[in-house]
């Protein structure tokens, strides 16, 4: 483990593989310390990696500023990030900041579209004091729907580490993320350098939400899209050669 500090803040990463033009940056999710990656890591060879131990996902964050602002001192270095859930919004942020330095991105499990209602219903709970444990069971719920005991009990464990002053947290800012740019497509669309985009997601099954995301590739090659035979929010965790394969793939 290293760290590095910036901002006051003090950044917890990992740093590992020989040395590459790209390095392999692991972005996690709000309340999960990114742990989920590691299985998928060292699954396969994917030089470069890293990941910070940082558990936030917003740049609104003095956090999330340090993060952001530290990368300035890499000077050559290209980056690929890959992200899971919420941590895409950090990286659409670090692609206006780096321009073409991002040199590609995946994205995990991530609500790329409009948020449906009952998104916005459960993340209103997360910031009520009084039902904020509600609205984390209530996704528990969702993304663990047929889980493996063990990615269960692990997911479990992590994000009931966390209590509501992050939950609330978290929640504020994902939802006043959808509210400035309606979803992270047209959030991404926006960017002036758009460095190749692929999206991996085992749920929701639902074809519609498939086939919006492949309408959207057909007229936006820069963005591409797999849905993974796994049943969970968290496939580095649960199917993790799948995973790597199609970020190797991808890499090319």
């Amino acid at each position: 483990m290293s760290y590095a500090h910036a901002g006051g803040v003090r950044i917890v990463y990992d740093d590992e593989g020989p040395r590459a033009d790209d390095a392999l940056v692991f972005l996690g999710a709000w309340c999960n310390s990114g742990r989920s990656f590691f299985p998928c890591s060292r699954s396969a060879w994917l030089p470069g990696t890293g990941s910070s131990g940082w558990t936030g996902a917003d740049t609104g964050t003095p956090a999330g500023r340090a993060r952001t602002s530290d990368t300035t001192n890499w000077p050559t270095m290209r980056w690929v990030l890959v992200t899971q859930a919420h941590g895409g919004w950090p990286a659409i942020r670090l692609c206006r900041r780096l321009g073409n330095r991002v040199n590609k991105i995946v994205f995990l499990s991530w609500l790329v579209i409009d948020p449906p209602p009952q998104f916005i219903t459960v993340f209103g709970m997360l910031q009520d004091p009084e039902r904020w444990q509600q609205g984390l069971d209530d996704l528990l719920a969702g993304w663990l729907a047929g889980a493996p005991e063990d990615v269960a009990e692990w997911a479990r464990r992590e994000t009931g580490s966390y209590g509501f002053d992050m939950w609330s947290r978290a929640a504020r800012a994902v939802t006043a993320d959808y509210s400035q740019y309606s979803n992270p497509l047209r959030a991404a669309a926006e960017l002036g350098q758009k460095p190749d985009m692929l999206h991996l997601f085992s749920q929701p099954r639902a074809d519609k939400y498939l086939a919006g995301q492949q309408k959207f590739s057909a007229a936006n090659p820069w963005f591409s899209v797999r849905r993974l035979d796994g049943v969970t929010h968290f496939p580095a965790l649960e199917i993790p050669d799948a995973t790597a394969a199609e970020i190797e793939n991808f890499l090319g």
